[in-house]
């Protein structure tokens, strides 16, 4: 007897270490052979490849030997796997990706992706190694993802309100179908900020605000809500709420910001002509006692206050033998048509009010001269003198005007109005129907 005794120590240790690599991988690894009298053959698989199941390799190995192993698979995938099986053994493909789903030993489902690679032995079966990967999880978040993304998409497509990003660092600007949609054109999207500022898109007089709402998001804070008037698509401008929450970077950096952009022109339309109502005079239509007060008060404290100006009191002769005479019917309508003499005499940023009664204050901005005002206070005399309170009836209207001047008479309202007041009763001492101007005693 003679023998050959090798020591194959060292080989030994090189495939256990192969061996423990191989179960260490995350997933499984198998070799399998295709063709045959069972198709599909099992050669080698790693413990990974088992526990991806939930079986032990003894378990597997008695439920599914043999082309039993594709009993594992899920009914539904079982003509494509033999499908595919079918092709390698046709073409031979190097290489293969398959995904399937597989029945688990608890019941459950499990996605696995399959990527195999064929052995190039000639002469050999037909064989690839495989490296099976579980993705139920990953397949479970892409299809919550899926599901979400075509959530927003429905919500953003059907939500009144313009839903809108702005990468900061980057400027550019995604928008909602809804801004499309309302205002008849797409916001730029490059250089967003430039190109809105130097643009019409902003109200000319809102670009303040614009400004103001970059420098804030720019500065850090975490929220900002302005308005400023937005370009429509018939050329006018819609009142319009942004409403901007900024997303911080690394140390604080604001990147971007997310918002909305709400329609508000119907409630600031109606909200200004609730307020127009309220500083309003009811019935000839000029400013109220108190508004046309603090008006003159807020110009004189502010770009008034270095220039000069004419306060002037009118107060129509007479009324009470209007309203006794021709009734009070007619006496409104003679208050309403002095109003209206009034505002066609003074330019449209002078201020005009009704101060009660049958008295009117009107106050003369930036006045050229003493002489100018009393050109004017003559020239509306001459006018009120052309009323009637009948249809085609004889004139019987006058007004009695007293005027001071800013800053001579008096440099606030109080001192301005009760000069005025003077001067006033000095044309009704005088006999009416005339203007007369503050004289200091």
């Amino acid at each position: 007897l003679q023998a050959v005794f090798i020591d194959c120590t060292s080989t030994k240790r090189t495939e256990q270490k192969l061996l423990n690599l191989m179960n260490s991988i995350p997933g499984g690894i198998a070799q399998i052979q295709l063709g045959g009298p069972n198709l599909v053959s099992i050669l080698y698989a790693s413990d990974g490849f088992y526990q991806l199941g939930g079986y032990t390799r003894e378990e597997f190995q008695t439920y599914y030997s043999g082309e039993n192993c594709l009993k594992t698979l899920h009914p539904d995938d079982r003509a494509k796997c033999l499908d595919k099986i079918a092709r390698l053994i046709r073409e031979q493909d190097k290489q293969f990706t398959l995904e399937l789903r597989i029945l688990c030993k608890d019941g459950s489902v499990a996605r696995h992706l399959i990527n195999g690679s064929r052995t190039e032995e000639e002469n050999s079966p037909l064989c690839y190694q495989c490296v099976f990967t579980d993705i139920t999880e990953s397949r479970r978040a892409e299809e919550l993802l899926r599901v979400n993304e075509k959530r927003y998409r429905i919500l953003i497509e059907q939500v009144q309100e313009v839903i809108f990003e702005w990468n900061i660092l980057e400027d550019t600007m995604y928008h909602s179908p809804a801004f499309e949609k309302k205002f008849g054109y797409r916001m730029p999207v490059n250089h967003f900020y430039e190109a809105v500022l130097q643009g019409d898109i902003i109200y000319r007089d809102d670009r303040e605000s614009l400004e103001e709402l970059h420098r804030l998001l720019l500065s850090g804070e975490s929220s900002v809500e302005r308005e400023f008037r937005v370009k429509a698509k018939d050329g006018g401008y819609l009142w319009c709420c942004v409403r901007a929450t900024v997303i911080f970077g690394s140390g604080h950096v604001p990147v971007r910001a997310v918002g909305t952009i709400s329609d508000v022109d119907d409630y600031k339309k109606k909200n200004a002509l609730l307020e127009d109502k309220a500083q309003k005079d009811l019935l000839t239509g000029v400013y109220n006692k108190v508004t046309m007060e603090n008006r003159i008060e807020e110009y004189l404290c502010g770009e008034g206050a270095s220039l000069h100006h004419a306060l002037l009191i009118l107060d129509i002769d007479n009324f009470k033998q209007i309203n006794d005479t021709f009734g009070h019917l007619a006496g409104d309508a003679i208050l309403r048509d002095v109003s209206a003499c009034i505002q066609e005499h003074f330019r449209g940023d002078d201020i005009i009010g009704r101060a009660g009664g049958d008295e009117f204050v009107i106050f003369c901005k930036d006045v050229s001269s003493e002489e100018a005002v009393r050109e004017k206070a003559e020239s509306l005399n001459r006018v009120l003198r052309r009323l009637s309170p009948e249809s085609g009836g004889d004139p019987v209207v006058s007004g009695s005007i007293g005027v001071s001047l800013f800053p001579k008479d008096g440099e606030s309202f109080s001192p301005l109005y009760r000069n005025a007041d003077k001067a006033l009763y000095a044309s009704k001492r005088s006999g009416k129907d005339r203007s007369t101007f503050f004289q200091p005693e």
